[in-house]
């Protein structure tokens, strides 16, 4: 048999009957697992088909392939764990323009939860149900099941023998678990497959056959990673996003929710429709926004402050006026994505609260509307907010704005803040210096200011983050020129660039490349390679990273002299560009 890491590298490098044999290799382990934490045999088949999927779509992100079978067991775990949380009824992929919800014929597995034997598994620990599940679903050695749950090998012995001994005191036979393996058939290999070719075609035809079929698929949803969004989505809001009214309009026809959010970001069909047309002309060309209301759409407050209705707010927060610190899309409030003082003040004179906390998925973890306007770089609106709050502007609200002036007066007085750090719970983020704000804001002049006076080149944040990591995570980027076209944006190439000024410019001053930050033990290079839910493309600072590494950091300075950045860029996610900016009242 053809080594593991080999079948790896050719499934990352596109090749589609390779990734058929993972699914060969690995589907019984998925479903075994999937059922030991899940204890359904239909929702395990599911939530592993739905596991093998997500891998399809991001296996070119796995670095090393002989660690495939631990980092697909983490997509197994996460695929029945959100089916234990939402309880959504069916989860498949999208993935490209016309990406449609897809599933195969009628589940092949019947159900067997009654029996004896399965009352016995359920009562065990889900530590030992898992190994059990895994060594008697199919032949896997002990060394595959360790090396699949990430565990010593003696861990599995002992759990194995535990487990044995619980289960034959039920004198029940342990070779009925493997009649539950979907490699008895190849329907599971062909239902996986049939999905992702479905899922690539766009084919109009073939979407109204397969809804014909089963009905549910119009509420699917699964994982995509496009040019315009990376995570989870509704088919819906797919179709919407490349612009397919066909079959949106297939999709609503066999019971879609045009205003259904997805569960990650709260998006719903409406709000992509508004955030595209605002900065992509072709996107807005399409008249999406119009064709949704057109077809039922609600237009709730953060479609009203999206869209700049300022008359359709003030309706929405007459009737509601908790409404103004609401958690929404993003998530977020109404106030986090401002863009202008006016339209700051509008909800400060209503109740917005610049401190209400949220979980925003990804990069940013907990944050709060002022955290959000401030990495944004919206400097007035934060000095605004600073004003209302009564705060002043200390050296790290100086460092995230550029303000040199205040910074200069503040290291006259006291040099030692050059080397402070924020407190644990800072709406900046805890454990920041200074030049890690500098770094995200793109303030070179202020960055070479901070480190004359004694900051610390690898200074760690709470995370590990020295402001080389933090850069690469939070600093400034631009629009790609030209974007993407439609067609193009069913790839991953992004929608923005990651600039290389200041990656370039902590280089020059000897930012360590070998650094690893302690959320993910990533160096510089490896976080510029992970994957972000954030529309990048990091190809120009992951080449500067390499090129440091092979030359030793011997960096040509900048041509622009280091003085700051070319352009200053919009610095959140994809998602929010205009969000309630240019009207006020």
């Amino acid at each position: 048999m053809e080594e593991l890491a080999q079948v790896v590298e050719r499934a990352r490098a596109g090749e589609s009957r390779a990734f058929e044999a993972l699914v060969r290799r690995f589907q019984d382990m998925a479903v075994g697992y999937a059922y030991s934490l899940l204890g359904d045999w239909h929702e395990a088949e599911d939530a592993a088909q739905d596991a093998f999927v997500s891998a399809y779509c991001s296996i070119v992100q796995l670095r090393d392939a002989a660690a495939f079978p631990g980092w697909f067991r983490r997509i197994v775990y996460t695929q029945a764990q959100r089916r234990l949380r939402v309880k959504t009824p069916v989860w498949v992929s999208l993935e490209q323009v016309s990406q449609l919800p897809v599933a195969g014929p009628a589940r092949s597995i019947e159900a067997g939860d009654d029996g004896e034997l399965w009352a016995l598994v359920d009562s065990l620990p889900e530590a030992q149900r898992s190994v059990l599940l895994l060594f008697y679903i199919r032949d896997f050695s002990q060394k595959e099941i360790a090396a699949f749950l990430e565990i010593p090998l003696g861990t599995v012995k002992t759990r194995l023998h535990h487990a044995r001994k619980r289960i034959q005191k039920g004198m029940t036979p342990l070779n009925e678990i493997s009649a539950q393996r979907p490699s008895r058939g190849t329907l599971f290999t062909e239902k996986i497959m049939r999905l992702f070719e479905a899922a690539k075609s766009g084919d109009l035809e073939q979407a109204r056959a397969l809804l014909a079929a089963d009905g549910r698929l119009a509420n699917a949803s699964g994982y995509i990673r496009t040019s315009l969004w990376g995570s989870d989505a509704l088919a819906l809001h797919v179709a919407v996003m490349h612009g397919r009214k066909d079959i949106v309009d297939l999709l609503l026809a066999h019971g879609a929710d045009i205003n259904a959010r997805d569960d990650k970001y709260g998006f719903n069909a409406l709000i992509h429709a508004i955030d595209l047309a605002d900065f992509m002309p072709e996107y807005a060309a399409l008249g999406m926004v119009d064709f949704l209301l057109e077809r039922g759409a609600e237009k709730d407050v953060w479609a009203c402050a999206w869209l700049g209705d300022g008359a359709g707010v003030d309706a929405w927060l007459r009737r509601d006026p908790a409404l103004v610190n609401a958690v929404g899309p993003g998530p977020s409030t109404l106030l986090s994505f401002c863009s202008d003082v006016k339209a700051i003040q509008y909800y400060l004179d209503r109740g917005a609260d610049p401190l209400i906390a949220y979980e925003r998925s990804g990069k940013y973890g907990s944050t709060t509307p002022l955290r959000d306007i401030a990495y944004r770089r919206n400097y007035d609106c934060v000095r605004l907010l600073l004003t209302h709050l009564g705060w002043e502007v200390d050296i790290f609200w100086a460092g995230i704005m550029g303000d040199g002036a205040r910074a200069g007066d503040l290291l006259a007085a006291d040099a030692a803040l050059a080397m402070a750090r924020t407190a644990a719970d800072h709406v900046l983020g805890g454990g920041l210096s200074a030049l890690h704000l500098a770094a995200q804001g793109g303030h070179i002049a202020l960055m070479t200011a901070l480190l004359a006076a004694g900051a610390e080149i690898d200074a760690r944040d709470d995370r590990g983050y020295t402001p080389l990591h933090f850069a690469i995570c939070f600093g400034p980027r631009e629009l790609l020129d030209p974007l993407p076209d439609l067609a193009a944006a069913a790839a991953d190439v992004g929608v923005y660039r990651l600039l290389t000024d200041v990656p370039r410019y902590l280089l020059e001053q000897g930012a360590d490349l070998s650094a690893r930050d302690d959320k993910d033990s990533y160096t510089p290079l490896e976080l510029a390679r992970a994957a972000f839910e954030d529309e990048t493309d990091r190809g120009d600072v992951i080449a500067l990273l390499e090129a440091a590494e092979a030359q030793g950091r011997n960096l040509t300075p900048p041509p622009w002299g280091g003085g700051g950045p070319r352009r200053g860029a919009w610095g959140g996610c994809r998602r929010g560009l205009k969000r309630g900016g240019g009207w006020g009242g």
